[in-house]
């Protein structure tokens, strides 16, 4: 009897240790990639970084589409790295959070620390915003989009165009710079 439950002993022992050593790694790539919640496409590529073999370069090819935290951004093909926290989109990207929705050619970004810029027939859209830009640097930890190059669009129906704007996504406020023109609408006397 004594020697039956050292053998139950040493199978329950050897069932725990095997599966600790499969799940224990698969635990801490689900907690490295927890706030990446999908990156899909028509076809993805995973390969491994250097000598990590928990970070790697992912390529979606078509249809590509990438869900984080409140953000979706899709195009035609993406490239993820998890080491560096980088992405970069080509062809016809659509970026969209809750309140936004940014489109353009191109998005490069990092994930870590929440700025994205879309360039190449680039436009911004919020319920009260629409314009257009050369490019958009978006920082979502700031609140903030910044339009570069030929900006032009409107606010509550008031027009305006410049070569850089700001705005403040907290309250819609804008910045115009260089050469500033704000055309307010027609009362209609």
């Amino acid at each position: 009897m004594i020697v039956e439950n050292k053998k139950y002993k040493i199978y329950i022992f050897v069932i725990v240790m095997l599966i600790t050593g499969i799940f224990i790694p698969l635990k801490s790539d689900l907690i490295m990639a927890q706030s990446l919640q999908e990156l899909s496409g028509d076809k993805l590529t995973i390969e491994p970084l250097a000598d990590n073999k928990n970070e790697y370069l992912i390529l979606a090819q078509g249809n590509a589409f990438l869900k984080y935290k409140d953000i979706i951004i899709s195009g035609l093909n993406a490239e993820f790295n998890t080491l560096k926290g980088t992405i970069l989109f080509n062809d016809n990207v659509i970026f969209e959070s809750k309140n936004y929705e940014i489109k353009g050619d191109k998005l490069s970004g990092n994930i870590d620390n929440e700025e994205f810029t879309v360039s190449g027939n680039s436009s911004f859209n919020s319920e009260n915003i629409e314009a257009t830009a050369d490019e958009i640097i978006y920082n979502q930890s700031e609140e903030m989009a910044y339009l570069k190059g030929d900006v032009s669009g409107k606010q509550n129906g008031r027009e305006f165009s410049a070569q850089k704007i700001s705005i403040d996504l907290a309250n819609e406020k804008i910045e115009l710079t260089g050469n500033a023109r704000l055309i307010f609408p027609d009362k209609g006397e």
